[in-house]
């Protein structure tokens, strides 16, 4: 992952990504009283695939994630992003569905995915 990103930029950990997510969904359970209706929240309003719901509270996050899979395949109404974390067992990507996220762990570096740089 070095270079990759600007200087100034660098790539997210794991950890960063998930307390966005945990951010969203606890502001969701504040207003909501469930973080269901917000699952979709990190996704750019005209980024989810047809059919999707979108977010009452809107890209809250301001990600704005649009559908990009991942080289392992396809995926409509999906996102795969490189972290610079990394398991015992390879790299760490963290993958952002319609409806749900997380961290996928044990991912071969020649699998193709996106990257998001962050400012340092």
């Amino acid at each position: 992952h070095r270079g990759i990103c600007p200087e100034g930029f660098r790539l997210p950990t794991a950890s960063e990504y998930e307390q966005m997510v945990l951010s969203i969904n606890q502001r969701c359970i504040q207003q909501y009283k469930s973080p269901v209706p917000c699952a979709n929240a990190l996704w750019a309003p005209n980024g989810l695939p047809e059919g999707a719901s979108v977010s009452p509270l809107g890209d809250i996050s301001g990600f704005l994630a649009v559908e990009a899979g991942s080289g392992s395949g396809s995926y409509e109404g999906f996102l795969s992003l490189w972290t610079t974390s990394s398991s015992e067992n390879g790299a760490v990507s963290f993958d952002i569905k319609v409806g749900s996220s997380g961290k996928e762990t044990g991912v071969s570096k020649s699998v193709r995915k996106s990257v998001r740089c962050v400012k340092k």
